[in-house]
């Protein structure tokens, strides 16, 4: 399954290229992540040799050439292809369940990607302007935000960069919230962290329920915190430009 090949010609020679899965692996001890390796050989002998480091091979219409560029060399096989599509799908799963419990514990969803899930108090979701020069999708001037990666999940209020008196206001609130950090960043400014170790995305399916367990204790846990902001942005709407 981790093996391909096909017949080709090759610098003026017909003959059976092969690319074959060897192992995964980290290249240093320090390295975040494993690397894939494969033997790509042509009728039998290693190629990878007979690149230099500003070329790649190219395989096109059974025609196997080199080609000079700085690109990345890589290989994809046909089962690699198709586990890749289910990672994504289920980074799709994964991010519509979130999503979906945030709304039962009766939230709104606002701008969302898979890894970022942006969220509001339906008390508050038309009263926050919507004057971000940003990324989000919905301009939001402030959100909550469910962030998860590989390593952790977290609750994040986050101020995005945008109308600076709508962010002066915004400023002042978060300085209070119960249990507050130090604000990070400049034009992305977060003011509140809580954080949960561990890997969400090596959740299976049938693990969906634990899922939703997570997303519901750190709601609950931060429910002070949310409320908070919440009463806080309804007590200074009047402050805010829209």
């Amino acid at each position: 399954a981790n093996r391909y090949q096909d017949k080709v010609s090759y610098n003026g020679s017909s003959g059976l290229f092969v690319i074959e899965f060897k192992a995964s692996a980290k290249k240093r001890s320090d390295s975040p992540d494993e690397t894939d390796f494969f033997n790509i050989t042509f009728n039998g002998k290693e190629i990878l040799k007979d690149l230099k480091s500003n070329e790649y091979l190219e395989l096109s219409n059974s025609i196997l050439s080199k080609v000079v560029v700085w690109q990345e060399l890589q290989f994809l096989l046909p089962n690699i292809i198709i586990n890749e599509k289910e990672v994504e799908q289920r980074k799709e799963q994964i991010k519509k369940i979130i999503e979906k419990t945030i709304e039962n514990n009766g939230y709104v969803v606002g701008s969302s990607v898979k890894g970022n899930i942006a969220f509001l108090t339906k008390n508050i979701k038309d009263i926050i302007p919507k004057t971000s020069d940003g990324s989000w999708l919905y301009k939001e001037s402030f959100s909550y935000e469910i962030v998860y990666r590989k390593g952790f999940i977290q609750l994040k209020f986050v101020i995005s960069p945008g109308n600076e008196q709508n962010r002066k206001v915004l400023r002042e609130i978060a300085k209070n919230i119960p249990g507050r950090q130090e604000a990070k960043g400049k034009d992305w400014i977060v003011n509140y962290i809580y954080t949960i170790k561990t890997n969400i995305y090596s959740y299976s399916s049938a693990q969906d329920g634990n899922i939703k367990k997570l997303i519901d204790k750190i709601l609950n846990e931060n429910k002070t915190q949310i409320e908070f902001f919440e009463n806080e942005v309804l007590n200074l709407k009047d402050k805010f430009q829209y």
